[in-house]
Formats: C-alpha cells, sequence, structure tokens
C-alpha cells in the first residue's frame, strides 16, 4: 500500500519519494463504508504533535468524503 501511494504522487507532489520522511498508512474496516474506498491526506508536519491530530482526524474525514461522494452519485 505505501509503494503505491509514493509512486502515484511522485512528480506530482514532490520529485523523488526519498524526500518522504514520515509516512503514515493505516487501514480500517469501517461499518460506514460498505465498498473499497482509499483516502489519502497529505499534510507537512511541523512537529510531533501534528502526527496525533492526524490520526485522530483522518477517519472521521474520509467517512464524511464517502457519504458525499455516495450521495452525489459519485460512487
Amino acid at each position: 500500500m505505501a509503494k503505491t501511494i509514493l509512486d502515484v504522487l511522485k512528480g506530482e507532489i514532490y520529485s523523488d519519494d526519498g524526500l518522504v520522511k514520515t509516512l503514515l498508512i493505516g487501514k480500517k474496516i469501517e461499518s460506514r463504508i460498505k465498498q473499497n474506498f482509499a483516502y489519502v491526506a497529505i499534510k507537512e508536519l511541523r512537529d510531533g504533535r501534528d502526527v496525533d491530530a492526524l490520526k485522530i482526524s483522518g477517519l472521521e474525514r474520509s467517512v464524511t468524503l464517502f457519504q458525499e461522494l455516495k450521495s452525489q452519485g459519485i460512487l
């Protein structure tokens, strides 16, 4: 999963994936999402506190985005 994400973003977000110093990846099965769905968020981390904030907010953002796209008939 990590390699795919890094490869897709190369050339768009950064020139070389060697520039990525921190990569947080999690997989969670969520009952509110009944199909495969990937959510990628990119954030420049300024200090260690940002990591915890990103972990907490990431799941809820992905569920909200999924539900919006589903209601619009995109998914």
